[in-house]
């Protein structure tokens, strides 16, 4: 994609396909295995590590960048670099999900209640099974490439969290909308919704949206729905794979079939396809079925395709929530793993669709009920075409450059991001001797 989008990149040696896509990992991802998934992603990282730290580092240090965007879980990494580099660095999320005492631990931990702060403890539970594994993987060879040592390298609780967190030191930039996403009531003026960041559909080209042989036959079915009078379901799970790629297909093909909607079904990388009916006490009913009324893709263009489909059905990832929620069409979240549950609880708040429970529960009974009801039901409709309208008057990329530029202006141009960073660095030295003598104290 970014090659064919003129945008410069440094690709990693390890592909996010072919780990995803691996028994182990299918096997964690089914079990809701944060954990598990970790540790086989870190085993693969190992292989390239010091390759890719040499890369990524040696291109830092060239470049010379004024400025860190980070995200995800390599945020602890860019404050380590940051502060050896005197690089400043800020977040940037496509979800809501950071430490914050009303928002479930990465979604790998049930939402506890908000008193006694147990969500936040929860979040620093998840962080400290994190930073360990840092602290014997990727801080030792990125100390090497710095000249330094791995203990200098160690960023804190307290300092993860000056970073990213409902209250932080310094800005934290959310791709999302507050008309989808509400902010929880202890986010700060700091956490800051941008909109959605997402190609316009017109920019969505190339082999990541469907080759040109793809989109002629989406084209021609579309028409064909057009001429029945119907529009089609779209099903898609993006990079999910729960149990195997068979159990995906016909859950879904079962439930249209139950449904009576003709449907678009998505490859993704569980590789769904028509070949996944076979060995089934339904496989005549359902080749036959799928002969009349689906049409499968390995990808698509979802800006250009849903405005056309009648009912959305995904997993409830991040980027794929906003283009259904952009089309203005009622969505079904099948949720997987993590962040995915928040999403499918957050759609039935909203009421712009229906969130199931999770893939693991759902029956292709559960799943035909949700889309039929999303077809047949015109207040999710209203209210599912009230909020694009809404998401419509936002501009995620405008609003993250101009919120970038507002940084340099109100943090670096100034040097408060430096005064800043000294100050909570003297102040966590201080907590840190104050602590080591409580302990000592304890002992006396």
């Amino acid at each position: 994609m970014a090659k064919e989008h003129n945008l410069q990149f440094n690709a990693s040696g390890v592909s996010a396909r072919e780990i995803t896509t691996s028994p182990e990992v299918v096997k964690a991802i089914t079990a809701n295995d944060f954990a598990q998934i970790a540790a086989i992603v870190g085993k693969q990282k190992e292989i390239h590590r010091a390759k890719n730290v040499a890369a990524v580092l040696g291109k830092i240090q060239s470049l010379k960048p004024e400025l860190m965007i980070c995200a995800g879980l390599n945020l602890s990494d860019c404050i380590s670099v940051g502060r050896v580099l005197s690089i400043p660095v800020i977040y940037l999320s496509l979800q809501v999900m950071i430490p914050s005492n009303y928002l479930p631990a990465l979604g790998v931990i049930p939402k506890l209640p908000s008193f006694l702060n147990m969500n936040w403890y929860a979040w620093k539970l998840v962080f400290d099974l994190v930073l360990k594994a840092k602290r014997k993987n990727s801080l030792p060879v990125m100390a090497k490439q710095l000249g330094t040592t791995a203990a200098e390298m160690v960023v804190s609780w307290e300092e993860f969290c000056e970073h990213c967190c409902c209250t932080p030191d310094f800005p934290v930039f959310f791709a999302v909308s507050n008309q989808l996403h509400p902010f929880p009531p202890d986010f700060s003026p700091m956490c800051r919704s941008l909109g959605p960041l997402a190609f316009q559909p017109e920019e969505q080209v190339g082999s990541d949206f469907g080759s040109t042989e793809e989109c002629t036959r989406l084209e021609d079915f579309l028409k064909t729905c057009r001429q029945a009078g119907e529009e089609p379901v779209y099903v898609g799970y993006g990079s999910m794979i729960f149990e195997s790629g068979k159990y995906m297909t016909l859950l879904s093909l079962r439930a249209l079939r139950l449904a009576n909607k003709r449907g678009v079904l998505l490859g993704g990388w569980a590789a769904c396809s028509a070949d996944d009916v076979e060995n089934e006490p339904d496989t005549e009913e359902l080749k036959a079925f799928c002969k009349e009324k689906v049409l499968f893709m390995d990808s698509a263009p979802h800006g250009r395709l849903f405005p056309h489909c009648q009912v959305i059905v995904h997993h409830g990832g991040a980027g794929t929530l906003y283009a259904a929620a952009m089309s203005g069409k009622p969505m079904v979240v099948v949720p997987v793993l993590m962040d995915q549950f928040v999403h499918s609880e957050l759609v039935n708040q909203k009421q712009i669709g229906v969130g199931l429970k999770s893939m693991k529960s759902t029956t292709p009974n559960d799943l035909a009920a949700a889309i039929s009801l999303c077809s047949s039901s015109s207040e999710i409709q209203q209210k599912a075409k009230a909020l694009a309208e809404e998401l419509a008057k936002e501009d995620g990329a405008k609003r993250l450059v101009e919120e970038v530029n507002g940084f340099f202006r109100d943090f670096i141009d100034t040097g408060c991001y430096v005064q800043k960073k000294n100050e909570l660095n003297t102040r966590r030295s201080t907590m840190g001797w104050l602590k080591s003598l409580a302990n000592l104290c304890s002992f006396c």
